[in-house]
């Protein structure tokens, strides 16, 4: 984390929430380590809120294969509401589109 505090959550292939972190660029904890072909998202909790994310390449640009089916397509008039239920999400919780 570069600035303000976000929360990075894992999840299952059918969209169970397996783990949340929160990061802070105060710290304690402010930078994470995800395995490559694991979903993931991220929620800024506070406003601004600026992280960096390093990949290995080269670049490849994502498919529809890339794309979890229990999440909205950006865009869709559903992702507010996704990004404002990822924001209190707990381990055990279920997204299913």
């Amino acid at each position: 984390m570069l600035e303000g505090t976000a929360s990075f959550v894992i999840f299952s292939q059918e969209g169970e929430v397996l783990a949340r972190h929160t990061l802070c660029a105060q710290g304690p904890l402010r930078g994470l380590e995800i395995p490559p072909g694991t979903w993931h998202s991220v929620v800024a909790l506070e406003q601004p809120a600026t992280f960096l994310e390093v990949k290995q390449g080269p670049y490849q640009a994502l498919s529809a294969e890339d794309m979890a089916n229990w999440a909205p397509a950006e865009g869709e008039p559903e992702v507010q509401a996704f990004l404002q239920r990822l924001k209190g999400c707990q381990v055990g919780d279920k997204f299913n589109g």
